[in-house]
């Protein structure tokens, strides 16, 4: 049975700036962060355990995760030889789990409070990018140079390491896991005419794994008349495979039972890292028209396509032997990262945004994008690389009375989503196997109101505070009165003057942000995968019956979320 868990965050983060000069720019950032999974009362069908019944009745908390950044940038400016930026961030994230199955095979069956798993990634980053402006051959030019470093530890000791009846041989009680990346690159934004700009690029990588990797790029805009322009690229790009799917020692669970086995079965799937992976390859390219009418109409239309050659995906590679001793493809129980055959992603994306009302919609105006998918699936067999829905379209009612005060309505529509026809063997998947999602709509609501010079309900305060905001409005009062609390310290705080008009607006964040998200509590529960009488004999083909389909996901309900920050 499925469910939706709740969470408790609690975050704390700062930001401290220091203007060296009026052209450089010191800035140190700091923060924690603490999130707690309540546990869902989900459990794999049956009576749940008492230790589920009580874990549920009181909320505890299944996963915990720790999350500490501390960041130290410089920005300046070097007259001629242009702009640059440099930063050096620290992360570690530590994740502390019940033991859990995945895939709704035993989900939620936290049955041991003290058996835990836990993970701990240590991610060290620094960047360094100039971006430069000169004149070459009568051609105006922006070089962007950049390099890169970064450094990923992670010690983990998932559930096949600890549990000796399952520990693969010279394996101890956790893996540490390490890899670093080298990067260089290079971009030119090149005018060939007032019209043509051409931005020819070059990305270099060593990965201590996987050696080098070069990665072209090449992009283009011509502006045509009547507010059209033309944009079309084409890049090669690579993508290495994590440290715990290159760990031969390494091994997490698929759930119990594997897929395509008896429910009662007690085999555990199992997927096995692998050292000999390939990074991913993709070719990505795009073409596309844009509109802009500079009255607040504006539109666009991109066709995209990526191709992929070494896709990594979980193949199988073992099986449960049949009563006369011959191995059963149906049912494999053995996993291992793999590449696999060439894969294709490609559709249309585009937007389209409606003034209403005021100059340039600037009172009342309908946002909408769009992506439609044409194909997400491996050449070879033609099964969906995962299950995405046709399409996604978002929409966005922003309404502005005044200055001081917006609301929007938003909407997302989903379409349908169809799970893959073919088992990993090739036999087909029928009845509950092959169940679609079909289409529905998530809607929200949220605004935002600045009140007084330092407070702010929204996102980001949009000026210096230069001068006091009006006092509410009284036809807007009735938005206020459920946090009418949280605003009593508004009085006691105030403004500090910020110097120099190149100061960024987002050094200034006063905010108070509310809203609610899914707005008609539209829930969404995936569905039972158990697996029991999977196969059907149907002449000489084999056929896979059972299974959740593409009900593999849960869709939160309606929620409330109110945020309040003030500078001081």
């Amino acid at each position: 049975m499925a469910g939706h868990e709740g969470r408790r965050n609690r975050d704390i983060n700062g930001l401290l700036r220091w203007d060296l000069t009026p052209d450089q720019v010191m800035e140190l950032e700091g923060g924690f962060s603490r999130q707690g999974n309540m546990y869902a009362g989900e459990h794999r069908g049956g009576a749940p355990s008492a230790v589920m019944q009580e874990w549920a009745g009181r909320g505890s908390e299944t996963r915990r995760v720790y999350r500490q950044n501390l960041a130290l940038t410089h920005r300046g400016n070097w007259g001629d030889l242009g702009d640059s930026r440099v930063v050096f961030q620290y992360e570690n994230s530590r994740t502390q789990n019940c033991r859990q199955s995945s895939g709704g095979r035993g989900a939620g069956a936290c049955n041991d409070v003290n058996e835990t798993q836990f993970s701990e990634l240590e991610s060290v980053f620094v960047n360094g990018e100039l971006n430069t402006p000169f004149t070459l051959s009568g051609l105006n030019h922006m070089m962007t140079s950049g390099i890169e470093y970064r450094k990923q530890d992670l010690r983990d000791n998932n559930e096949a390491l600890t549990r000796p009846e399952d520990r693969l041989p010279d394996v101890r009680d956790h893996v540490d896991m390490t890899n670093t990346t080298w990067a260089a690159y290079l971009e030119d934004n090149i005018a060939l005419t007032d019209t043509l700009i051409l931005t020819p690029g070059i990305r270099f990588d060593h990965h201590s794994q996987f050696g080098n990797n070069w990665s072209p790029s090449l992009n283009a805009m011509y502006e045509l008349a009547g507010g059209f322009s033309l944009k079309g690229g084409i890049a090669r790009t690579f993508k290495a495979p994590t440290p715990y799917q290159t760990s031969e020692f390494y091994q997490s669970r698929l759930g119990r039972p594997c897929p395509y086995l008896d429910a009662s079965g007690d085999d555990l799937c199992t997927v096995r890292g692998n050292p000999n992976l390939k990074p991913e390859i993709s070719m990505n390219k795009e073409i596309g028209i844009a509109w802009d009418s500079l009255r607040g109409w504006d539109s666009s239309l991109t066709y995209f396509r990526n191709d992929y050659k070494n896709r990594i995906t979980a193949e199988a590679t073992g099986a449960v032997l049949n009563p006369n001793g011959t191995i059963n493809l149906a049912n494999p129980i053995d996993y291992t990262w793999a590449n696999t055959g060439k894969a294709v992603i490609h559709g249309l994306e585009g937007n389209l945004n409606v003034p209403l009302l005021g100059t340039n919609g600037n009172q009342l105006r309908l946002l909408n994008n769009f992506t439609w998918m044409f194909r997400n699936e491996r050449k070879d067999t033609r099964q969906p690389l995962s299950i995405v829905p046709l399409y996604t379209l978002n929409t966005t009612l922003d309404w502005r009375p005044m200055r001081e005060f917006s609301l929007q309505l938003t909407s997302t529509l989903y379409g349908r989503r169809k799970p893959r026809s073919l088992n990993y063997v090739g036999y087909q998947m029928v009845d509950d196997a092959a169940r679609i999602r079909g289409s529905y709509a998530i809607f929200g609501l949220n605004g935002s109101y600045q009140f007084n010079k330092n407070h702010r309900l929204g996102k980001v305060c949009k000026t210096h505070c230069a001068a006091r905001i009006p006092p509410l409005g009284a036809s807007l009062r009735w938005l206020l009165r459920s946090i009418a609390p949280l605003l009593t310290a508004k009085a006691a705080l105030r403004c500090i003057p910020l110097a120099g008009a190149g100061l960024p607006q987002e050094f200034c964040r006063p905010s108070l942000a509310f809203g609610v998200s899914n707005l008609f509590d539209r829930q969404i529960r995936r569905a039972a995968a158990n697996a029991a009488d999977d196969q059907l004999d149907r002449g000489e083909t084999e056929f896979i019956r059972n299974g959740a389909g593409a009900l593999t996901y849960n869709e939160r309900g309606r929620t409330y979320f109110v945020t309040y920050t003030a500078s001081f």
